[in-house]
């Protein structure tokens, strides 16, 4: 099995020419997007303690007097990735509600989708008419 190597840097430059079907690459052969955004240094930088402060004021004081100190610091963890984490804590802990809350700090720019088994549905229709009943 022939491999080529070169620079990461020269990737794009290399495959421009190429058409997009070429014999050279499998299914899932090329680098993704992100990564090579990351390779670049492209990703937005994380988000500064004074603009985690201001999107945790965004969150309605109900919801953020509730949550657990554990449960705020995956917000905050949340929201100093932009809102692109994954709460993977135990079961029975409060993702739920973290997911909820860090939503809640990027309101503004709903809609939001919320994709969860069909056994779950109702559950986060409840938690969120409890948490967000203003929407």
């Amino acid at each position: 099995d022939p491999a080529l190597y070169f620079p990461l840097s020269c990737y794009e430059r290399l495959l421009a020419p190429l058409p997009p079907h070429c014999s050279l690459f499998n299914a899932g052969s090329r680098i993704p997007e992100p990564v090579r955004l990351a390779y670049r240094g492209q990703f937005r930088p994380r988000a500064s303690p004074d603009d985690i402060s201001a999107r945790l004021q965004r969150m309605p004081p109900s919801l953020r007097t509730a949550l657990m100190p554990f449960q705020r610091q995956g917000v905050e963890f949340g929201l100093a990735r932009g809102g692109r984490c994954l709460i993977a804590d135990e079961m029975g802990v409060g993702k739920t509600v973290q997911a909820i809350a860090l939503a809640s700090c990027y309101e503004e720019e709903w809609p939001l989708l919320c994709i969860v088994p069909a056994s779950l549905r109702l559950v986060w229709a409840e938690e969120l008419e409890k948490w967000l009943p203003h929407i």
